[in-house]
């Protein structure tokens, strides 16, 4: 027996009955990325916008005065240019109000003018905020001019090129303090060689030491090693005596990384003074770290 086909009336029906209305997000589905932004990232979005209210609501001010009328407040102001619908404003009204931004600015990193890095994030903010609150889409050629870089051309836009010119702002960087090979060797070093104010069990060692490793083939992103709990496993350690009194510590480390990760991983090997940290050459397989010890006197 065949199945039954479908009628229209009988897809309505059930799509009416889970709540479907047609139409009914058409506000919400008009707008392209619209969710994409982060709680933080609209915020910012909304106090660059409400500076961009301050600028018009002065000049509206003065219009409503010569033609004797009241003074509009900031309602009105952001009705009337950040309101659905409203038109992008053209590249000279941008470039206007980023040097009202600029003059109102408190610089951090330097003591007298923002750098350009922060104002081509502020444009950043301006254009992305504006798409998302009035549903219009910038011009591609605006933004392009305004704050962004063609890295093929080599075309520095407007901000650092222009601005830093007439010494508006200041293409100044913050130092960047990472955590390099010779860092790494220090810790790892202090871990293993040093003497401790306290009893750290050699296991937590081996931990530490692992950890430290992904940590930096990662690119130090936490997300990519903490995601979904532990991803790693002490599965055993095992004391073996060794050649002239000496014990060996084998313990193995089981790692549930992704493939990007562990693959780029286990090609790596490390040396800590006498010891010696080596990963396999083959995925999600054991992790031996060894350790020698002099054996007690009898």
């Amino acid at each position: 027996m065949g199945r039954r086909m479908t009628t229209t009336d009988d897809l309505w029906a059930q799509a009416e009955a889970n709540g479907y209305q047609r139409g009914a997000c058409t506000k919400v589905d008009q707008v392209r990325g619209g969710q994409k932004y982060i709680s933080k990232t609209k915020k910012d979005h909304d106090r660059t916008l409400q500076r961009f209210v301050h600028w018009h609501l002065k000049s509206m001010r003065e219009d409503h005065e010569r033609e004797g009328l009241p003074p509009p407040d900031e309602d009105a102001a952001r009705s009337r240019y950040l309101g659905e619908g409203v038109p992008t404003p053209d590249l000279l009204t941008v470039k206007d109000f980023l040097r009202f931004y600029v003059a109102t600015s408190k610089s951090q990193l330097d003591k007298q003018k923002p750098t350009a890095d922060s104002i081509c994030t502020i444009a950043e903010w301006f254009f992305a905020g504006f798409t998302r609150t009035t549903g219009t889409d910038t011009n591609a050629d605006d933004r392009s001019e305004v704050y962004y870089r063609q890295t093929q051309l080599i075309l520095l836009h407007w901000i650092r090129r222009t601005l830093v010119l007439e010494g508006v702002v200041v293409n100044k960087h913050r130092p960047k303090h990472n955590f390099t090979v010779r860092d790494l060797s220090r810790v790892l070093l202090a871990l293993w060689t040093f003497d401790d104010l306290i009893f750290i069990p050699e296991r937590y060692r081996i931990q530490v030491t692992f950890l430290i490793h992904v940590y930096c083939w990662t690119g130090a992103r936490i997300n990519a090693f903490f995601a979904d709990g532990l991803r790693y496993k002490v599965c055993f350690a095992v004391w073996s005596l060794i050649g002239s009194g000496m014990l060996r510590l084998s313990c193995n480390v089981t790692t549930t990384l992704p493939t990007a990760v562990a693959g780029d991983s286990c090609i790596r090997s490390a040396s800590v003074g006498s010891k010696t940290t080596e990963t396999p050459t083959t995925l999600c397989t054991c992790f031996p770290v060894v350790r020698n010890w002099p054996t007690p006197l009898a």
